[in-house]
């Protein structure tokens, strides 16, 4: 729960946390951030695995989480067929992702 409030100028608050929800919500952060290293790995292999730094740099290159994952599917619809098993379980882990994106506003 949150410990103090501190107002900006534009009116927005301003949580501080106490240092147990701060190491918690820390751990969110970095689980969050490994997820987002691992679906670029994942983009890296489907656009050319044989060669990792132009995909990545074209992953890195996105700010938004959002656009990453919506770049990662465009990929996978592009390199497998439609119920292909690969395919199927990139999409259903984006979707999952999606789902948990919430998390990442904590984050940015």
């Amino acid at each position: 729960m949150p410990s103090a409030v501190m107002h900006f100028y534009s009116g927005q608050p301003m949580h501080f946390y106490s240092g147990v929800d701060t190491l918690r919500l820390g751990n969110v952060v970095i689980a969050w951030n490994t997820l987002y290293e691992s679906l670029g790995g994942v983009f890296a292999l489907i656009i050319d695995g044989s060669h990792a730094g132009i995909p990545l740099a074209a992953w890195h290159s996105l700010k938004a989480d959002r656009s990453q994952r919506e770049m990662l599917e465009a990929a996978v619809k592009a390199a497998f067929k439609k119920n292909h098993a690969t395919r199927e379980r990139i999409l259903w882990l984006t979707k999952a992702v999606n789902s948990l994106a919430r998390i990442s506003q904590m984050n940015h």
